[in-house]
């Protein structure tokens, strides 16, 4: 396998050692760099129509980080097409921490013309981070065409196994649809409910707010006749405790009796003759002048 050896100095200046052509796999050593593998190293080739290759896997060798850089591209054949016989094509070389995001360092390299056989080595596709994703790439295909032939209308399909999957449950289809029938109807009734309370919720609130109005009617009325109704409070108050001063008054004995045994006051028969009556009037004006009533 051929190699190819690569030092970066403080500059990031980078020296190879070492001469490579297309269709090859190629051994590179990165010298001192064992301790930016986790940093996510990666070697780019960069040629006039964008990248052509990609090394981002790589091994401890002491202090040196070592890895396999795929030179058989679609890319790159296809940028050395013109180039059928002999010659070489420079190409930059980037060395790039992911983690970082630090160009490490770059140079150059030429890469030779190979004229092999279309037959002789099979192109891999040039992924993002140069790692081989050809048979990703085919599982998915198949998969997404798997897909596409599965349908839930009842009929015949392809059948995808639910066996495998995380958290898929315990209920079949036919459970499902049952369950999801019974929630259907479930939802209509609650529908309906809801439809009744709405309209009940709707004549509430016009009958509530009639009545505040009304409240807020009296409220106003209320305090338009506070005044007048404290003032009959107060002179209700009034004449309560006039009624009482009235009441709590002791009767007093004036002496009005009738004496005996006097013609004028003592009368008998079936009435008094008018003479009588006329001694009986004078009495009595007598009397009222006597104790001062008149």
């Amino acid at each position: 396998m051929t190699g190819l050896h690569i030092s970066i100095g403080l500059r990031k200046e980078m020296k190879l050692v070492g001469d490579v052509a297309v269709r090859e796999y190629v051994r590179v050593t990165m010298a001192d760099m064992a301790a930016r593998i986790d940093d996510g190293l990666l070697l780019r080739v960069v040629g006039r129509s964008g990248l052509v290759a990609v090394c981002d896997a790589w091994e401890i060798s002491s202090q040196d980080a070592v890895g396999i850089l795929n030179l058989n591209t679609a890319e790159l054949v296809e940028d050395l097409e013109d180039l059928k016989l002999a010659g070489a094509r420079k190409y930059k070389l980037v060395v790039w921490s992911l983690a970082d995001q630090e160009m490490i360092g770059d140079g150059w390299i030429n890469i030779r013309v190979n004229p092999a056989g279309d037959g002789e080595t099979e192109l891999l596709p040039l992924a993002k981070w140069g790692t081989d994703l050809t048979d990703v790439n085919n599982a998915l295909e198949g998969l997404e065409s798997l897909l596409a032939a599965h349908t839930h209308d009842g009929g015949e399909s392809a059948q995808i196994s639910h066996s495998d999957l995380l958290d898929k449950g315990n209920m079949t289809h036919a459970q499902l649809e049952a369950a999801m029938g019974n929630l259907q109807a479930a939802i209509d009734a609650h529908g309906d409910r809801l439809a009744a309370l709405e309209s009940w919720r709707a004549a509430v609130s016009a009958t509530v707010n009639g009545l505040g109005d009304q409240v807020a009617a009296l409220g106003n009325w209320r305090l338009e006749t506070a005044p007048e109704v404290a003032t009959l409070i107060s002179n209700v108050q009034t004449l309560q405790n006039q009624m009482a001063a009235v009441n709590a008054i002791t009767p007093v004995d004036l002496g009005w009796t009738v004496g005996a045994g006097t013609t004028l006051r003592a009368l008998s028969g079936d009435g008094p003759s008018y003479g009588e009556l006329l001694k009986v009037v004078r009495t009595l004006v007598s009397d009222l002048k006597a104790r001062g009533v008149i």
